[in-house]
């Protein structure tokens, strides 16, 4: 569009306003919309039509800027992989081991017993890093099926002692061999170097996060 000041509209004698000659371009978009100004008369630099829309877009964009975050696929995350990929080891376990019927957290147990031989629940809770109550529930179902046996400890009547039991033992011997099956097809579509250094970088996160075994010591 022309646009020009003629003096008969002003009672000032100011000299004409150079002529511009401005046209806008929209771009269907979900992403963009391009606004384009050209001067007929003056250079960019010198042109305010020009120099007020460029003003504007580029706030508008630095907006946009603020306003959005790169996406971040599931697929990235490693909270999400941790806990997918402990999905599948429970149900890998639960194939190689389910005649047994016992999960994994009471196949841990009736492991940390056998090298402990003898242990309180909060010495158990501790090795399998798992809250008591959640810990004292599974060596309870575990002694229920006469497994474990959880004598009151003298020094301590409201502790007690916990040890496996020869049904016990023998089911950890039996249990043996299909429950390694299951840690290893976790790692299945690892080389054995890669499972190697993975073990290891877990080793170290685990180790470098010893303090975080519960939402408290997490979060507050």
């Amino acid at each position: 569009m022309d646009m020009a000041v003629s003096s008969t509209f002003s009672r000032r004698a100011d000299p004409p306003l150079p002529r511009y000659e401005a046209y806008f371009v929209f771009y269907k978009s979900k992403a963009r919309a391009m606004i384009s100004v050209r001067c007929r008369r003056s250079n960019r630099a010198t042109c305010p039509v020009l120099q007020g829309w460029e003003s504007a877009l580029r706030k508008t964009k630095n907006r946009r800027g603020e306003s959005k975050h790169r996406p971040w696929p599931l697929s990235q995350r490693p909270g999400f992989l941790i806990r997918r990929l402990h999905q599948i080891h429970v149900a890998l376990f639960q194939e190689a081991c389910g005649k047994f019927e016992i999960t994994p957290l009471q196949y841990s147990l009736l492991s940390a017993l056998a090298a402990r031989e003898t242990a309180d629940q909060t010495t158990l809770a501790a090795d399998i890093a798992l809250d008591r109550t959640t810990t004292t529930g599974a060596l309870k179902r575990l002694a229920a099926r006469k497994f474990v046996e959880r004598a009151i400890n003298d020094k301590d009547r409201r502790a007690r002692l916990c040890k496996l039991t020869p049904a016990g033992a023998a089911l950890l011997a039996k249990i043996e061999t299909s429950a390694r099956a299951a840690h290893r097809a976790t790692l299945g579509n690892l080389t054995e170097r890669e499972r190697t250094s993975f073990i290891d970088m877990m080793q170290r996160i685990v180790a470098g996060n010893a303090n975080r075994d519960s939402p408290p010591a997490l979060f507050g």
